[in-house]
């Protein structure tokens, strides 16, 4: 979604210098070899491994490995060689594959056969060149600590993307979890900073279109090693395909400009499939012309992590109102249609019985849009729970939101987690199905849970913006939004850019908030501690910490 913002203009280092800079430097981390084997060819040099190489969707025994082939005319073929050690001097094994202009020369392979939370070091080989070195990890089986990056909202033309830069250097990661806009399809004249204007500078709605504004991100460098270190975990929101978008438009899709919007929408969704190192699903609902993204990956006992799409596949048009291009306060009976769903029927009852079948002590769920009620006039859920701020998340759906709620409560699931991008700015929300009712909720006070029913039933962790900040509207709103709703515990917003880091133990499960002091210049040591918060015991309930959380000891080396 977006918030207005003032533009800013900001003086910054060229982004062809940074591209430069990025094609010496896989050029020197890989090294030609002596002898016969694959391994002797050439290290690119810019030519073929221009957007580098990433890995994702980790398995306990698999992880989709993800590179593309520029410079290409044809078909083309190679092999990804997978390594013990960064040394690559105990292979574990090889894969080929085959690519050609139908999918825009993107390899993705599914590589199985590996141990469960293990890292591991891999390199493709094609048209006689040599990728850089990657490094990813797999699942954990029977985990006691796991550390996520999560990550949301990066747009190029506003920030250099000094979250990803420090994310990459963070050797203790088991995954990074990134909750949508990916890319922003919009242009950037009249808001670019100096030296990070888009190419080509206009509104993207063509398959062409589309795989170029990919490839245009993929060159970034701090993009491209966050990718190589770690395996990434990723849904969409709206701005992989068009502002506020539904399953059947979107608030700025105008058909005399852009076409019928199934087209648009899947060129949109076959460039995601291409450029991200996801994996896919057959379609169940049989609506959309692609493979569906909402999918859970296991992590023993301790975690399961559960991405769902809000944004695309079940959900129905917005009411009018403070999100739509007709701004007028939200109608009440709209919002609160059990006719009207985010989810869709079919995702919605599968999302429903992964939480209830689920085993593992903490329930992350991957969401693109807030899931905790942000009103303004708050009222009681039996009037109807107030005025709605925001049409496009989950408050614009209010009966399937509360419906959700009440089957977390009656399943009585411990442990439900959301964590959400999309807002721009940093909140620790409490998820009560009535919030403002103090017969029906009551916060922590400090360490002290509420009597347990006064608690919530789950707890909400949002990330801010990579390279989007909210600006003056929602900050201004921000300090309003948290004197009249007291299950919004923390909320931080205007134009901090930065990522949450998420920490899990069987006892405690912990967000630490990291905002960037610098939007003009490439700078991983920018990052800074803003605030923590965590949940445990049982109480499904937001409590402050005092600090943040350490890192692993003795992680597994960062692919040189």
């Amino acid at each position: 979604m977006e918030w207005p913002a003032d533009p800013q203009k900001l003086s910054r280092r060229s982004a062809l210098k940074a591209l430069a800079g990025t094609a010496t430097a896989g050029a020197l981390a890989a090294c030609s070899d002596e002898g016969g084997s694959p391994r002797s060819a050439r290290a690119d040099d810019g030519r073929v491994f221009q957007h580098g190489v990433a890995s994702g969707d980790p398995m306990a025994d698999r992880v989709i490995l993800w590179t593309r082939l520029s410079g290409q005319s044809g078909p083309v073929g190679g092999e990804v060689i997978v390594y013990a050690d960064p040394g690559e001097s105990q292979e574990v094994g090889r894969a080929d594959f085959q690519t050609d202009g139908s999918r825009d020369w993107t390899v993705k392979v599914d590589f199985t056969g590996l141990a469960p939370q293990s890292s591991y070091y891999y390199r493709f080989v094609a048209a006689g060149m040599r990728s850089p070195l990657g490094r990813t990890r797999t699942a954990a089986s029977d985990a006691q600590h796991l550390r996520f990056a999560v990550a949301s909202c990066a747009k190029y033309h506003q920030a250099h993307w000094n979250s990803y830069a420090a994310i990459a250097r963070m050797a203790d990661l088991d995954a990074v979890i990134h909750l949508g806009d990916y890319i922003y399809e919009e242009t950037s004249k009249g808001s670019a900073i100096e030296g990070r204007a888009l190419e080509p500078d206009i509104e993207i709605y063509t398959l062409s279109e589309y795989r170029e504004r990919h490839a245009y991100y993929q060159t970034d460098p701090d993009l491209q090693e966050m990718q190589r270190q770690h395996p990434l975990i990723a849904i969409w929101d709206d701005h992989e395909i068009a502002d506020n978008c539904y399953y059947e438009g979107a608030h700025r899709h105008f058909e005399d400009q852009h076409g019928p919007f199934p087209a648009r929408r899947a060129a949109a969704v076959q460039a995601f499939d291409e450029w991200m190192p996801i994996r896919t699903q057959p379609t169940p609902e049989g609506r959309l012309p692609f493979e569906r993204i909402y999918r859970q990956l296991p992590y023993g006992t301790l975690c399961d992590l559960t991405m769902i799409d809000p944004r695309l596949i079940g959900r129905d048009a917005p009411t009018p109102g403070p999100a739509s291009d007709n701004p007028q306060p939200a109608d009440p009976l709209a919002v609160n249609d059990a006719g009207r769903s985010i989810l869709g029927g079919t995702q919605r009852a599968w999302f429903e019985e992964q939480l209830a079948s689920s085993e593992a002590r903490w329930k992350l769920v991957g969401n693109a849009v807030m899931f905790g009620q942000l009103h303004l006039a708050p009222g009681l859920r039996a009037l109807g729970g107030g005025t709605v701020l925001n049409t496009d998340q989950w408050d614009g759906y209010r009966a399937e939101q509360n419906g959700v709620l009440d089957f977390i409560a009656d399943a009585g699931i411990e442990g439900v987690t959301v964590l959400t991008g999309d807002i721009h700015s940093a909140w620790a929300i409490d998820l009560s199905p009535d919030p403002h009712n103090p017969a029906a909720y009551l916060p922590a006070l400090g360490d002290t849970p509420a009597p347990e029913l006064l608690r919530p039933v789950a707890v909400e962790f949002v990330t801010p913006g990579v390279g989007s900040g909210a600006g003056s509207t929602l900050g201004d709103l921000i300090p309003v939004a948290r004197e009249l709703s007291p299950h919004i515990r923390y909320a931080q917003g205007g134009e901090e850019r930065g990522f949450l880091l998420l920490d899990l133990s069987p006892d405690r499960l912990q967000g630490d908030w990291y905002f960037t002091t610098t939007l003009e210049q490439p700078d991983p040591d920018s990052l800074q501690w803003g605030a923590s918060w965590y949940t445990g015991d049982g109480a499904h309930q937001m409590r402050e910490a005092a600090g943040p959380t350490s890192a692993k000891p003795n992680p597994p080396p960062l692919a040189p």
